[in-house]
């Protein structure tokens, strides 16, 4: 509540500019505020007098407790009274206490000295004018303080707010310079808001450092300013003053000054001065009054702009870093977010230049890579290389530090100082880290580069919210910078990745067609067993199929194996040579290799006399051999700047196995060709003695025949053959059985050689085999008997019918029979 009052602008006015002594006190009486005109009354600065209470002024002779006892009952009292002042004299007062008069548990007492009140009575008419006049002035600053207070109020722009201060204060006090001077951390300060009757006076944005006001504060905390202390100079030339100080006023054209400290959060903020240049000037109590209450509002007013501008601050801090955030993954493009980051940092912290500088450790140098400028009229600092080596700077930043430079002309290398002149003011440079590093990494390496910000002005002090905002800023940019690395190494493995697979698919493409190629030559070995054919097809298959071949063709060696004769080619540009005739010993060295069964790749550098070429050529030679030994080469040419790949070496090596197995199996062929000629030439001179034999046999067989007929008819004659015991009997018998056996021998050849001849035609028939197979066994019933052998027959009831040739089949049942019986 005590503080709400103080910051009460009514109030304080009412209440320090009263005659009358006012008192505000608790419960207890203990004196809480008390006005200048009660301090005057009881003799007691009103910093004493709080600390007293109301019965310790009531002598006791005054019934203090009655007075008290109606200020309760009745929540109000009035009367008389002595009041005992510091010195022990006493006064009478008229008094008047009101309980709550301010608010709960807070009363006021408001006490008026009689004597006082009868001299005022007696003034004379212009004692009363002066006193009008008096409080007419009051009542004007009165409201002038609660005007300006409401304009610091309703302000929250710290500069907004000060440049109307400064500027109602000069013309209400009508001075020559009202100024607010602020502080910095050495003390120093610069002037941050002024207003001035003549231009030609104006000090704002100076920097002014007062060396004896710089001692005084070795213990800034106790220093009298904290105090509320005024001071105030009526005549810098009269007045008993230092002599830096006098100096020091003197030259910013000062005669009469009057500074009021502005105390924001216990600590000294900056002052509030008025200056008047052109002539002494009486600064009056009231003068001072009013600033001091200014002062206050002042404190205040900056209390909660600077609050307010911190919330913006930080709100921008954490606009921007959420900028930064979205830039870095919206775009991997880092020229994009460097430049969107420099411009976002240069535009809010109204900066004159942000640099993004990198270290190029493999050139000993750091390079710009993007620049902002506020005016286009700044050199532009893109691509500016600096040196690293002697350079005190940027030893500091491959440590990590923050260097600050208040001037590149006064480093003490002699890398820095040439580039003030063009960019000249404080510098601060950020370093800004690599991130991932293992922990071995060197120093240098540690440090991707610098952000370097700018201010042209030279004492520009940094603030603190200004390194938070960098030192965000350079955390986004390093965490940009390691993700556009990552991505720039994932996309190199991904180009790497891509590369790879259309490698691999164009080796599977090419191995496709080469698979393509092969099965169409494969499939010409397999379709034609001509050795021409298939050779000219393999040699276009190839001039066609392998890009870039100039000429594909074929050789065949000789038995000898000392030359051979180029059969097959296939060729673009190059004159053929079919049918020539290669000497082994013209080269030597290439055919010891062919020879060998080893293939080879080569640039021919001498003229080639057998395919009339001057040029050179990149050549392919393999050999074409088996397991038999080596049958021929193939040669393809193409132009030196190219040579062939290991798919197209294995090709070759794959078309020149399958044309030894072509040449191979031509060679096969033929001589299977020949050997089936020959044997049909056999065969159709076993035909010829087959069937000359059989006719020829025939007919002594017929002659025998004859004979055995007529011979059986003397027998019978005789009754020989009757006699089953004689011998002769046996004999004709054997005579008569071996004579039917040649005689079907002779048979089965005639039949043989009609069915090799297919002149024999077959004549196929329905045979029950149930009825036909016993009719034909019936004539080895007895021959089983007499060999004591068992003849069964055994036949399916259900067997169908069997077309076939009769004749053919009894020939075969009998012969099967007659080598059972025999054999069995």
């Amino acid at each position: 509540m005590l503080a709400e009052l103080a910051n009460d602008l009514p109030f304080q006015a009412l209440f320090g500019l009263s005659f009358d002594a006012v008192l505000v006190f608790d419960g207890a009486g203990c004196c809480l505020l008390a006005n200048r005109a009660a301090s005057e009354l009881i003799g007691l600065s009103v910093e004493a007098l709080c600390q007293q209470r109301l019965q310790d002024f009531v002598p006791p002779e005054c019934d203090f407790e009655t007075a008290w006892a109606q200020l309760w009952r009745d929540r109000q009292t009035a009367g008389q009274t002595l009041i005992r002042r510091s010195d022990g004299s006493l006064r009478r007062v008229e008094y008047r206490a009101i309980a709550d008069g301010l608010a709960p548990d807070y009363h006021i007492a408001i006490l008026r000295e009689l004597t006082r009140e009868e001299a005022r009575a007696g003034r004379s008419l212009a004692d009363m004018q002066h006193t009008l006049a008096t409080e007419q002035q009051a009542i004007e600053r009165e409201r002038f303080i609660t005007r300006l207070a409401q304009t610091i109020r309703q302000s929250l722009h710290l500069q907004t707010m000060l440049n109307a201060t400064v500027e109602q204060v000069r013309q209400f006090l009508a001075v020559d310079r009202v100024l607010i001077y602020q502080f910095q951390p050495d003390w120093s300060g610069a002037v941050v808001a002024e207003s001035v009757a003549d231009a030609t006076l104006s000090l704002l944005s100076r920097v002014i450092h007062d060396p004896c006001f710089t001692q005084s504060l070795t213990l800034p905390a106790t220093h009298p300013y904290l105090g509320g202390r005024i001071h105030r100079v009526d005549d810098v030339q009269r007045d008993d003053l230092s002599d830096c100080y006098r100096e020091l006023l003197t030259e910013l054209q000062v005669r009469a000054v009057l500074v009021i400290p502005i105390v924001v959060q216990e600590g000294l903020w900056g002052l509030l001065v008025s200056h008047q240049c052109h002539e002494p000037r009486q600064w009056d109590a009231l003068s001072e009054d009013l600033l001091q209450q200014l002062s206050t509002q002042l404190a205040i007013g900056i209390s909660q702009a600077e609050l307010y501008q911190q919330t913006q601050q930080q709100a921008q801090k954490e606009q921007l870093v959420n900028q930064m955030v979205q830039a870095v993954r919206n775009s991997l493009d880092l020229q994009t977010v460097f430049e969107n980051a420099t411009t976002a940092i240069g535009e809010m912290l109204r900066l004159d230049r942000a640099e993004l500088v990198r270290y190029v450790p493999a050139q000993a140098c750091w390079i710009n890579v993007c620049s902002y400028r506020s005016r286009p009229d700044l050199p532009d600092a893109r691509g500016l290389v600096i040196p690293d080596a002697n350079n005190p700077l940027a030893a500091g930043l491959k440590q990590l530090q923050v260097m600050h430079v208040a001037s590149l002309s006064s480093q003490p290398d002699e890398v820095n100082p040439p580039f003030a002149a063009d960019f000249p003011g404080v510098w601060m440079l950020v370093p800004i880290p690599r991130i991932g590093l293992p922990e071995s990494a060197a120093s240098e390496l540690r440090v991707w580069g610098s952000l370097s910000l700018n201010y042209q002005q030279p004492s520009r002090q940094w603030q603190d919210w200004e390194l938070e905002t960098v030192d965000a800023v350079v955390d986004q940019l390093a965490i940009a910078i390691h993700q556009a690395g990552l991505y720039q190494s994932v996309q190199r493995l991904n180009d790497a990745l891509e590369h790879q697979v259309q490698q691999r698919t164009a080796q599977l493409q090419q191995a496709l067609e080469f698979e393509a190629l092969l099965k169409r030559i494969t499939d010409k070995v397999r379709d034609s067993l001509d050795e021409m054919q298939i050779l000219q097809g393999v040699v276009d298959e190839v001039g066609r199929g392998l890009p870039d071949i100039l000429c594909c063709g074929t050789a065949i060696y000789i038995t000898d194996l000392q030359t051979s004769i180029i059969g097959y080619e296939y060729t673009t540009r190059f004159p053929s040579a079919e049918g020539q005739v290669v000497q082994f010993s013209d080269k030597p060295d290439l055919y010891r290799q062919l020879l060998s069964g080893l293939s080879f790749q080569f640039c021919q550098t001498e003229p080639d006399p057998i395919r009339q070429l001057s040029k050179s050529f990149a050549i392919l030679a393999f050999p074409v051999f088996d397991d038999q030994g080596i049958l021929g080469d193939i040669w393809l040419f193409r132009e030196r700047e190219h040579f062939f790949n290991e798919a197209e070496i294995r090709l070759v090596q794959q078309v020149a196995t399958q044309c030894a197995i072509a040449i191979r199996q031509a060679r096969l062929y033929q001589a299977s060709q020949a050997q089936v000629e020959e044997l049909e030439r056999l065969n159709r001179l076993k035909d010829d003695f087959l069937s000359t034999v059989s006719h020829e046999l025939r007919t002594p067989i017929a002659g025998i025949k004859m004979s055995i007929q007529l011979l059986e008819i003397h027998l019978n004659r005789l009754g020989i053959l009757s006699d089953r015991a004689n011998p002769i009997t046996r004999y004709f018998q054997i005579l008569q059985e071996e004579c039917q056996r040649e005689s079907a021998l002779i048979n089965d050849l005639l039949d043989l050689s009609h069915l090799d001849a297919e002149v024999d035609p077959l004549l196929p028939s329905e045979v029950n085999l149930e009825l036909w197979i016993p009719h034909v066994a019936e004539a080895f019933i007895e021959e089983s008997r007499a060999k004591q052998q068992q003849l069964a027959i055994r036949v399916a009831a259900n067997l169908p019918p069997l077309v076939t040739d009769p004749a053919y089949l009894e020939r075969i049942l009998t012969e099967l029979l007659t080598n059972a019986c025999k054999y069995t």
